[in-house]
């Protein structure tokens, strides 16, 4: 969460960001029952301390850390050394609060269901609590057995002829399933039209329940007849019927047709076919007078009868099988070769299978005549086994009753649990983890721990050393607990640096063990006396240092008596050479020329010091290498002829420094060919990172945050301290006041007129800092820091959007000539953008000529440091290194080679 409070670092109230974890034990039994207070186990007396015991039981208590996010400190709202939470101030640990009641709030209940059977399920009930600030959670669980709660659904399965009905348990989804017949057989008619009306025959064979209603047609789209159409007359007939099954209002339809087949048995007298017919009294067994004819009329008329055959009359299981012939003569039809019925031919169809809860029932039909009826098959018996669930301290007895076939269970002789039989088991304290008592129930494992003791802590011997301190790193002793054996490393605090002699002007003052620097050199203290030119003698400035008594002379004024149209002595006796790299410094003509091209250089600081030496100070950006030699040529200005032996000391403005004697030519060449230029150096971090490890390099400089960074280096060049500037005098901005933690550094920075607010006072300390502010502000800080208070006001402009009436102009093209800014693709400047951190290191690197070495940073993953949020795929990754790592490089020409890392000093 984020909240305000009063953070001690910044003195004010600020915004935190506060971070809670529950707290979870083995036991639910809180740190605060021992009376530890933070993470690391220290105690309420911020000394003593104690083991935490970690596990999944929530205690009630929560864990809370604080973090400021304007500075970065972690607990600081917890003060500086009073109150209870003392210990936690600048710390990286978690203070315990208890979660106070108001903080809780009920979790959903939660309820399931578990089929037990046929008749029963368990309802097992999930409930608790929560903080509703750290979410520790509480949790409850309970478990009833209640009777089912079913539902009924029936369904049709019009393919299988059958209902199915399910009996669903609507609250654990159990299910008993049972089947319903729906079944008819519709048999079709065989026979002879005999006058009377024949038709066909349906058959129910439905389970109860079941109601059924038949209609037929002569079509299959128009069955709307409640009765069987019937026939007399010989022939075949088609009926179509649609029979309608329901149950408890479902319905299955079944559409079919069947067939109505009449013979005619013959026309005339004895023309009757039917098999039963008695013998005529004629006593011809073929004729078919009758029984009641008298034999009297059974004259044919033709003498002799031509029989040929007419059909064949199969048998079947309801009539007898003949042949009929016919005289081609009269037309008298006679019966032969008479034939038996058959016996019917059964097929067995099961309807449905009996089990151990419904009869089962078989389909019987006649193969020949379609004749069908149908068996019951009776019900079996359930096979069932009885199995008795012992009670627990949890759950109640009860005896459980099961049918091996179907599954049916039944649950009774429900008893109740029993009570818990704890046992104690007592665990003594080892070096890490305090003793305690378990009571444990045997029969279901819960248990409680009681009689706890604290650790015993390790017992460790006297040390072995691994490591001697150094100035910046610990000492390395190594331990073993003589009781369990554990072995820790631990530091010992580094020597720190033993300063050796005091910094003057030109050389700090260094570690005598390891060369650290541990003041920088203090730089001249230049006062400026003015000497007028008189008839015969120049004028000059003479400044000497008030510290080491250097001193040098420039600002040069010829006599009165001097020939300006026609002596060398014409030219203006700045302090730098021209434009043709010429100055004259007392009797001499000097000229500073580049060695490989020849060309002049400007610029160059030229002083003729009281011994006789002269000393050449190279401008901005020209650095001192075997690859970027520099001559410098000494004539006597009078006869303009070279002057042999006179002491030419040439530096540059990184401190690289080399003197020569004038040759018979009258000049020097540094450095030499077969001279490498070293030059060890020292670069203190002057960016630092955040709590969090992150650098945030893409997010906006404050105005207050880029002062600070230039008011570090400049303190540190001068060996002051701003820090505290803002107490010895008096706010100069109405928008800083003396307790804010940067005010030190805006004054420090003002008093050398680096700095300048607005109309009305405003520093604007918090706002984000533009291209062009940030710019306009290095300038000014480099004039100071170099000492030089060199300044070439350049009429360029290669920014398109930079005009030269802009106030930020003048600053922009001097850092842009000195290469430390560079502009983007388009030629734009964009100086009213907001400039980032990797940005303004950019141009510090560039401004104090530090430059990272890639193949150390790579090589020493280890050792430098490095933020989570920063990769090398950064454009500014090894510029940030150099700014945030503190190093002693070896500076060979213009190469810089890190020697090792350090922290900040």
């Amino acid at each position: 969460t984020s909240e305000i409070s009063f953070c001690a670092v910044c003195n004010q109230s600020t915004q935190f960001t506060m971070f809670r974890t529950p707290e979870y034990t083995k036991d639910g039994v809180s740190a605060v029952n021992q009376g530890i207070q933070f993470s690391d186990g220290t105690k309420t007396d911020g000394t003593t301390k104690g083991v935490i015991r970690e596990g999944d039981v929530y205690t009630g208590y929560h864990w809370t850390k604080s973090v400021c996010t304007k500075c970065g400190s972690i607990n600081s709202n917890t003060g500086y050394s009073s109150g209870e939470n003392f210990y936690a101030y600048g710390r990286n640990v978690y203070i315990i609060y208890d979660c106070a009641e108001n903080f809780m709030k009920p979790l959903e209940e939660k309820m399931t269901c578990t089929s037990e059977g046929s008749d029963h399920h368990r309802v097992t009930t999930q409930s608790g609590s929560y903080c509703g600030i750290c979410y520790g959670t509480v949790r409850k669980e309970s478990s009833v057995l209640e009777g089912h709660h079913y539902e009924k659904k029936v369904l049709p399965q019009q393919d299988k002829n059958r209902f199915e009905v399910r009996e669903i348990c609507k609250d654990c989804g159990y299910t008993k399933t049972q089947y319903i017949a729906a079944k008819s057989v519709v048999a079709n008619y065989y026979g002879n039209a005999d006058g009377k009306s024949h038709s066909i025959t349906v058959t129910h064979l439905s389970d109860e329940g079941v109601a059924v209603s038949v209609l037929y047609g002569n079509t299959a789209d128009n069955c709307n007849l409640g009765t069987p159409p019937s026939y007399k007359k010989a022939g075949e007939y088609t009926v179509y019927y649609q029979i309608v099954y329901r149950y408890e209002g479902v319905e299955i339809t079944e559409n079919g047709v069947s067939y109505i087949l009449l013979r005619d048995a013959g026309t005339g007298t004895g023309s009757q076919n039917n098999a039963e017919q008695a013998e005529c009294a004629c006593g011809d067994p073929d004729c078919c007078c009758g029984e009641n004819c008298d034999g009297n009329n059974c004259d044919s008329q033709c003498s002799t009868h031509q029989y040929r055959f007419l059909e064949r009359v199969e048998a079947t299981c309801e009539m007898e099988g003949y042949e009929r012939y016919i005289c081609r003569g009269c037309g008298k039809i006679i019966v032969k070769n008479r034939e038996g019925k058959k016996e019917h031919e059964w097929e067995n169809h099961v309807v449905r299978e009996a089990d151990c809860v419904t009869e089962g029932k078989v389909l019987k039909i006649c193969r020949l005549c379609g004749k069908a009826s149908y068996e019951t098959i009776p019900c079996g018996e359930h096979q069932f086994v009885k199995r008795t669930v012992n009670a627990t301290c949890t759950l109640p007895g009860y005896t459980l009753t099961e049918c091996r076939v179907c599954g049916e269970k039944v649950i009774n002789d429900i008893g109740s649990t029993l009570p818990h039989e704890y046992e104690p088991h007592k665990v003594e304290a080892t070096c890490l983890a305090g003793g305690h008592t378990l009571h444990r129930c045997e029969g279901c494992g819960s248990s409680f721990i009681t009689d706890y003791t604290v650790a015993l802590g390790h017992e460790y011997n006297e040390g072995l050393i691994i490591t001697d301190p150094t100035c910046t790193g610990s000492g390395v002793m190594e331990y073993d607990c003589k009781r369990c054996g554990y072995r820790k490393i631990e530091g010992s605090a580094s020597t720190g640096h033993e300063p050796g002699e005091e910094a003057t002007c030109n050389t700090p003052q260094v570690c005598i063990h390891c060369g650290a620097v541990i003041k920088s050199a203090l730089g001249h203290d230049y006062q400026s006396e003015r000497v007028e030119p008189t008839e015969r003698e120049l004028g000059y400035t003479l400044y000497t240092c008030s510290r080491c008594g250097d001193s040098y002379k420039t600002d040069f004024v010829q006599s009165e008596s001097r020939n300006n149209e026609t002596n060398p002595e014409n030219m203006d006796n700045d302090h730098v050479t021209d434009r043709n790299g010429r100055i004259i410094v007392g009797e001499y003509l000097i000229f500073v020329n580049d060695t490989s091209s020849g060309n002049p250089i400007q610029g160059a600081s030229v002083t003729l010091k009281d011994n006789g030496e002269i000393m050449v100070v190279l401008p901005d950006g020209r650095m001192l290498d075997v690859s970027r030699q520099v001559t410098v040529t000494v004539l006597n200005k009078k006869n303009v002829k070279p002057v042999k032996g006179v002491a030419v000391t040439v530096s540059d403005t990184a401190y690289s420094v080399f003197s020569s004697t004038t040759g018979v030519d009258g000049s020097v060449t540094v450095p030499e060919d077969d001279t490498l230029h070293h030059v060890l150096e020292s670069h203190n971090i002057y960016m630092y990172g955040y709590p969090d490890r992150t650098f945030r390099a893409d997010g906006n400089m404050t105005r207050a945050e880029a002062s600070a960074v230039f008011a570090r280096l400049l303190a540190e060049r001068r060996g002051d301290d701003p820090g505290t500037y803002s107490e010895k005098n008096p706010t100069v901005y109405v928008d800083v006041s003396k307790t804010q933690w940067y005010s030190g550094y805006i004054c420090y920075l003002s008093s050398f007129g680096i700095l300048s607010g607005e109309n009305g006072g405003m520093f604007r300390p918090d706002d984000s800092i533009t291209r062009s502010e940030l710019t306009a502000i290095a300038v000014r800080f480099y004039n100071v820091f170099s000492m030089q208070k060199v300044w070439f006001p350049i009429n360029i402009n290669d920014f398109t959007d930079v005009e030269q009436s802009d106030w930020a102009s003048v600053y922009i093209n001097e850092a842009y000539s000195r290469g430390w800014i560079r502009g983007y693709g388009d030629g734009t400047f964009r100086g009213q953008n907001f400039i980032s951190r990797a940005e303004m290191i950019a141009i510090t690197n560039n401004l104090l000529n530090r430059s990272p070495d890639i193949d150390y940073i790579d090589a020493s993953s280890s050792s430098v440091v490095r933020f989570i949020d920063l990769g090398k795929n950064h454009w500014a990754y090894y510029q940030i290194m150099e700014a945030s790592n503190g190093h002693h490089s070896d500076r060979t020409n213009e190469r810089e080679s890190w020697l090792s890392v350090y922290p900040a000093v």
